[in-house]
């Protein structure tokens, strides 16, 4: 019989869901649809479900460093 390996809990998981995702970095699911390509955390889709491998506060960081013209919409307007 094969059996899933066991996790340690102090191990870090290798990404979490969107949803927890953004509300660790105070970001609506609407405003994460309108990111621009560039700006989208590195994550990987397996199936229906989006799973962000990228750590909250890099991501952050990012986009500090980037600018505040992160969505489409805006940088239309700028």
């Amino acid at each position: 019989m094969n059996q899933a390996p066991q996790v340690e809990p102090s191990e870090k998981p290798a990404g979490r869901p969107l949803g927890k995702f953004l509300v660790a970095v105070g970001v609506s699911r609407a405003t994460y649809y309108k990111l621009e390509p560039d700006c989208v955390p590195a994550g990987v889709r397996i199936g229906r479900k989006i799973i962000v491998t990228e750590d909250p506060a890099a991501w952050l960081a990012r986009m500090a460093k980037r600018g505040s013209a992160t969505t489409k919409r805006s940088k239309a307007a700028a």
